[in-house]
């Protein structure tokens, strides 16, 4: 019998990436070396300047399925949200995304920032007033 193909979706919250993988089987996982811990909360990314967090609440954590990235399981639908590291309020800054149930390698994304030019471009050469 034909496994079943999954089609979740991959979720973007600012600089956290959630990417849909297939969920290992525990003798994989023991195969592995890979371990699963329960997390009441796990922040996913943290702006030290903003001073804002990217967070998920009761989810598990496989570690060491990628290396060393980290893998959240969710046997439910769960909510990643973007509040106030200090106080967990909602920063309004990023809408809350609810997952699947499934599992997600989680990746980190930073915006690319074009660097500023020091002296100005050279000019261009038009060749209409010959």
């Amino acid at each position: 019998m034909a496994k079943k193909i999954e089609r979740r979706k991959m979720i973007q919250q600012g600089d956290v990436l959630l990417i849909p993988v297939a969920t290992p089987s525990a003798a994989e996982m023991k195969r592995a070396g890979v371990t699963r811990k329960h997390q009441e909360r796990i922040t996913l990314a943290l702006g030290e300047v903003t001073g804002h967090s990217h967070v998920m609440e009761d989810v598990d954590v496989l570690e060491g399925l990628f290396g060393k990235e980290v893998v959240i399981v969710a046997d439910e639908p769960k909510e990643l949200k973007h509040v106030i590291a200090e106080t967990g309020e909602p920063t309004g800054e990023h809408p809350s995304h609810t997952t699947e149930t499934g599992s997600y390698l989680v990746r980190l994304q930073r915006k690319y920032v074009a660097p500023v030019r020091s002296r100005p471009a050279p000019a261009r050469m038009s060749w209409a007033d010959d």
